[in-house]
């Protein structure tokens, strides 16, 4: 794995290499049945990494730039949520020729087949024969399975009038690499991840003569976006510790968008490389450590003990994803990429029943306060009813 390593380490002369240049230096240029190498890299790289790369295979075509296409794919697919079993680079007669399946938490199974390009006939009965016999074999559920197929470009008319005229027309669905990206795109900007794992079931086959269910769809990622961002506002305490919603009269606060700064100190400190999930949740590679970055801009104290203050949410569905890992943490950014801290889960959880809430039919989260002394930062609870102040002196990195 030195290879990969290797490659890893400058991000800037990563952006340079072409893809093809890549498979070279991790193999002989050639994708084998067997060798992982390039999924492995592939699941290391960043979202912006996989973009750049899909767009090379159907921009500047090359040796098995379309086996590469379909790891991409599959990769992406990964990071939807889905559970991603790759085919092989090249069928032989005794295995079935998938692309890939991705199944969603047991309950659905897509059967993956990418093309670069859709200028000559695709084979449907080939397609379906695979879903046939792993229906056969007992890898897939007739009932809730169906296929995939992934295009390089928009324009494939002829492709769906081939599916339409056809016998699978209610088994198959089409989505463009492009669309693809932006469904990815999407879930980044989602807070809550099982938002964007309802979305994804928009890949499935749906007759939409009634298309209720499409615009649900829509307006749940909508909502989580709105939500998360009224959350992101700073929100005035009174001194009994009632939440205020910032007037219209009021200047509204932005977060400071400084992630990437922070991810690289964390990254560096952790010694781990890490995946965005969501729009503030990480993973590593080794899917070990989970991570939450809040950001926060400076905010007057409104308590003349201190100079000033910082607010962040903690969502339940950010406790649901940190739950996952063996190793957890938030990172809250006050300020400036210069003032991090680095709390565990453990840290944090057992202090979250002692912080001011807030609950109704859109919202629900804890607030998250830290104040700054003399170059010092708190971590503010009310225990009995009387504020307490944790010194986080020790988390700072």
């Amino acid at each position: 794995m030195d290879e990969i390593q290797q490659l890893l380490s400058d991000p800037k002369l990563l952006m340079e290499k072409k893809l093809s240049q890549i498979i070279s230096f991790l193999g002989d240029g050639k994708l084998k049945n067997g060798d992982n190498k390039f999924r492995l890299f592939l699941s290391n790289v960043s979202n912006d990494f996989l973009v750049k790369f899909a767009e090379e295979c159907l921009e500047q075509s090359f040796s098995d730039s379309g086996l590469a296409l379909q790891d991409i794919a599959n990769e992406i697919g990964s990071r939807l949520g889905f559970k991603i079993t790759s085919g092989l680079y090249r069928g032989n007669k005794n295995e079935i020729g998938f692309d890939g399946i991705w199944e969603q938490s047991g309950t659905w199974a897509l059967i993956v087949e990418v093309k670069t390009t859709d200028a000559y006939r695709i084979s449907l009965e080939k397609i379906a024969s695979y879903r046939r016999r792993l229906i056969e074999q007992n890898k897939v559920d007739k009932t809730n399975s169906s296929i995939l197929i992934i295009v390089g470009r928009d324009d494939t008319g002829e492709l769906e009038a081939q599916i339409r005229g056809s016998k699978y027309a209610w088994d198959i669905r089409i989505i463009s690499t492009d669309s693809l990206i932006k469904l990815l795109r999407i879930k980044e900007s989602l807070s809550d991840e099982s938002t964007a794992q309802k979305i994804s079931i928009a890949l499935r086959p749906y007759e939409f003569t009634r298309i209720d269910s499409l615009i649900d769809l829509l307006f749940l990622a909508i909502k989580d976006v709105e939500v998360e961002e009224k959350a992101d506002e700073f929100i005035e305490e009174s001194s009994h510790g009632a939440s205020l919603s910032i007037g219209a009269d009021k200047e509204k606060t932005s977060p400071v968008s400084f992630q990437q700064p922070i991810l690289a100190k964390i990254s560096e400190k952790l010694r781990a490389a890490f995946i965005k999930q969501s729009r503030s949740s990480y993973s590593s590679v080794d899917g070990k450590t989970g991570i939450l970055i809040s950001i926060s801009k400076q905010h007057p104290a409104f308590n003349s003990q201190f100079d000033a203050r910082y607010w962040f949410a903690f969502h339940p569905h950010q406790d649901t994803f940190l739950s996952k890992y063996q190793i957890s943490y938030v990172f809250y950014g006050c300020g400036d990429e210069k003032h991090i801290f680095m709390l565990p889960l453990s840290f944090l959880k057992p202090k979250l029943n002692d912080m001011w809430k807030t609950k109704n039919a859109e919202k629900d989260y804890k607030h998250i306060v830290i104040y700054r002394k003399n170059g010092k930062y708190f971590l503010r609870t009310n225990i009995n009813e009387k504020e307490h102040y944790d010194d986080l002196s020790q988390f700072a990195i």
